[in-house]
Formats: C-alpha cells, sequence, structure tokens
C-alpha cells in the first residue's frame, strides 16, 4: 500500500518539490536585485554627499576669506578715523587762533561803525 501510495503522489510531490527550487531561486534573484540596487544607490548618495559635502567646504572657505577681508577692511577704516579725528584735532588750535583774530577784526570794525555813525 504505501508503495502504492508513493507512485500515486510522486507527481505531485515533484511537481511540490519543482515548485519549492523555483520559490527559492526567484527569492534568490529578487535578493541579489534589491542588493545590486541598494549598492547602487548607496554609491549614488556617497557621490551626491561628497560632492555637497566638498560644495560646503568651498562655501566655508569663501566665507572665512570674506570674514578675513571684512575685518582688514574694518580696521583700515578705524585707522583712517583715527587719522583724520587726528589731523582734525591737531588743526583746531589754529583754527580757534584764526576765529579769535576774526571775532577781533569785527569787533574794531564794529566800532568803528559805530563811531562813523555818531
Amino acid at each position: 500500500m504505501g508503495r502504492l501510495l508513493a507512485r500515486f503522489l510522486a507527481p505531485q510531490l515533484e511537481a511540490q518539490r519543482a515548485f519549492n527550487a523555483d520559490q527559492v531561486r526567484l527569492d534568490n534573484a529578487l535578493l541579489h536585485h534589491l542588493e545590486e540596487r541598494l549598492a547602487a544607490t548607496h554609491r549614488h548618495y556617497d557621490t551626491v554627499l561628497g560632492a555637497t559635502g566638498r560644495r560646503l567646504d568651498e562655501v566655508d572657505e569663501r566665507h572665512s576669506q570674506l570674514s578675513q577681508e571684512l575685518v582688514a577692511h574694518v580696521h583700515d577704516l578705524a585707522r583712517r578715523i583715527d587719522l583724520v579725528l587726528a589731523e582734525a584735532e591737531r588743526g583746531r588750535p589754529a583754527r580757534e587762533l584764526v576765529i579769535k583774530d576774526l571775532q577781533a577784526r569785527v569787533a574794531r570794525l564794529e566800532d568803528a561803525l559805530r563811531t562813523r555813525e555818531k
């Protein structure tokens, strides 16, 4: 009876084995495909991130250079302002003397005009 049952079920068992083997091959092929796609995706993202990182490094370098140039410009501007203020302060006593002299001359002219009017 066992042989008869084995002979009777043999085609179904063979079909199941073939199906199982095909399923394993399909699963393996899908896994292989997914691994390749994931590896390609990682390579792509690594390239994109590397380019972005380099671009950000360039931006940081330009920012640093601009900052240094701005600091140098502000220092130069401060030196120029100090020079102008120093020059203005240095000439101040002379201008005050000229103003006092002009005030005295105006006062004498006003006195002379008043005496003429009387």
